[in-house]
């Protein structure tokens, strides 16, 4: 009698583990967290709009000779490209192009030289790939600003 109750323990598990991927599948949705994680198909509530990271001073600001002077520069994600967000517009630009720009900024009042944002289909090695680049160019840590929010 042993032996057949060790085939129904092992059918009764073998089932029990198949019923957990189906009810896995079912409720993909469910979870405690904002993270995209297994089983979860996207995050909800995404943000649709780039709103200044410190205040009014963020961006273009002219100084006493009338010179435009960028105090931070805001960047968003898309795909596997990088676009420049300057007074609401946005507008392609290179990696190269953009390091430039850095580099000449000033920072606003907290430090922050670039502000980097996701668009939902941004690649992940494209996000390293600028942060990676701005590390090689000297650029503190400290002085970017990666938002956690989604943009559209």
């Amino acid at each position: 009698m042993l032996p057949k109750m060790r085939y129904i323990i092992g059918g009764a598990l073998v089932l029990g583990i198949a019923a957990g991927v189906w009810l896995g599948d079912m409720f993909k949705g469910l979870g405690t967290g904002n993270g995209v994680g297994i089983g979860q198909s996207g995050l909800s509530g995404v943000q649709t709009s780039v709103a200044p990271v410190a205040g009014p001073d963020l961006g273009v600001s002219t100084d006493s000779a009338g010179t435009g002077t960028i105090d931070t520069v805001q960047v968003v994600v898309r795909d596997r490209s990088y676009f420049l967000r300057l007074n609401g517009e946005e507008s392609p630009i290179d990696l190269d192009a953009l390091l430039s720009m850095i580099a000449t900024t000033t920072g606003n009042d907290e430090g922050i030289r670039v502000a980097i944002y996701r668009a939902g289909s941004a690649r992940t090695t494209t996000v390293l790939q600028l942060t990676e680049a701005l590390e090689s160019a000297g650029i503190n840590p400290a002085a970017v600003y990666t938002s956690p929010d989604m943009v559209e």
